[in-house]
């Protein structure tokens, strides 16, 4: 049996952000999902404080995070790559905040065409296959693409860690 661990999978974005945490033994699962209005913020600058702040938060309600794995940018996108650069920032400065020296301030960051293959054994899949890919490999339904990305990266840092990736 594997030791007791709760691993964290976040998948960044601006229009909505995916966070699950996964917990080993009991499979017990945690599913947020965030969305940070550009409307309710004065500048860009206010709104990545706020995705810092909230994260931080977040990451602190978990005592013992053991990995977090975060997707990867799609390095063949061609628009908003600063602004991405910026949110994937944020992101690490929450990690860096929130773990106070841990191991897991650093995250695993698995592309995405490696979560895909790993999830729904295509590298191409859709969304909607990686909504089914959650259901079929562990019986957990979301109904959202951001949380499912979420979800099956918390299992990709378990996997990892506990070396039985597939």
């Amino acid at each position: 049996m594997r030791e007791s661990g709760c691993f964290i999978g976040l998948d960044p974005s601006y229009t909505g952000f995916g966070f699950a945490a996964f917990f080993e033994p009991s499979w017990v699962y945690e599913l947020h999902f965030f969305k940070w209005d550009k409307a309710k913020y004065t500048c860009h600058s206010d709104r990545l404080a706020a995705i810092r702040d909230d994260l931080t938060a977040c990451f602190r309600t978990f005592p013992a995070i053991t990995m977090v794995a975060i997707e990867g940018y799609a390095h063949g996108a061609k628009y908003r790559r600063e602004q991405m650069g910026e949110l994937g920032a944020a992101v690490r400065l929450a990690l860096y905040d929130a773990a106070e020296g841990e191991n897991w301030r650093d995250p695993l960051v698995v592309p995405p065409t490696s979560l895909k293959q790993y999830a729904a054994d295509y590298g191409r899949a859709k969304k909607g296959d990686m909504i089914e890919a959650c259901s079929k490999n562990w019986q957990v339904e979301v109904s959202d693409d951001n949380l499912a990305d979420a979800y099956c990266l918390a299992r990709y840092a378990a996997d990892v860690h506990y070396n039985d990736k597939k």
